[in-house]
């Protein structure tokens, strides 16, 4: 499996027919990036799932998937990926009514 088409093809579902269905793909991404050893990949995959959990309003769970992400993207070093985190956990805390909480993830 190509894991970044299968991202690109996950995040497209997830904008043309919503958050459910995108649920299932970047699990099934995540059981195949963890088979071959692709931490990159399976990071990716935990924090697209969690912006699809925030947009279906779980926000806890949301919030644990991007925790998850945010642990191995340190783990990799990848600096970018981990601001990206770091901001998308600030939108779970801003959809959540937590405005301090968003700004000090944001910061």
């Amino acid at each position: 499996m190509d894991l970044d088409a299968a991202l690109a093809t996950a995040r497209e579902v997830q904008i043309k027919q919503g958050p459910r269905p995108a649920v299932g793909l970047y699990e099934r991404i995540l059981a195949s990036a963890r088979s071959i050893h692709s931490r990159r990949h399976e990071a990716l995959a935990l924090g697209q799932m969690g912006t699809a959990y925030k947009n279906l309003g779980e926000y806890e769970r949301a919030m644990e998937l991007h925790q998850r992400a945010l642990a191995i993207k340190r783990e990799l070093g990848d600096e970018i990926e981990v601001a990206k985190t770091l901001s998308n956990m600030g939108l779970v805390k801003d959809a959540e009514g937590d405005c301090p909480g968003a700004l000090a993830l944001y910061a």
